[in-house]
């Protein structure tokens, strides 16, 4: 997960829509894709009480159910 600034939290990827490309660039040994795709985000109102249990609780954050 990752968190984009105004947009939110990205849970996962929903579906590639297309995959244009597949070239090098010089000097470079890796192939470089333009994708398209809609992505699964967490994004609460301003203000918005969310209800949950504490799940654990470590120096990386807290997870809840």
């Amino acid at each position: 997960m990752k968190v984009i600034a105004n947009l939110g939290l990205c849970i996962s990827v929903y579906d590639i829509r297309s995959i244009d490309g597949g070239f090098v660039f010089p000097g470079d040994g890796a192939s470089t894709y333009t994708v398209e795709f809609r992505l699964v985000v967490f994004r609460p109102f301003v203000g918005e009480i969310i209800t949950a249990k504490l799940k654990e609780s470590d120096s990386n954050g807290l997870r809840y159910t």
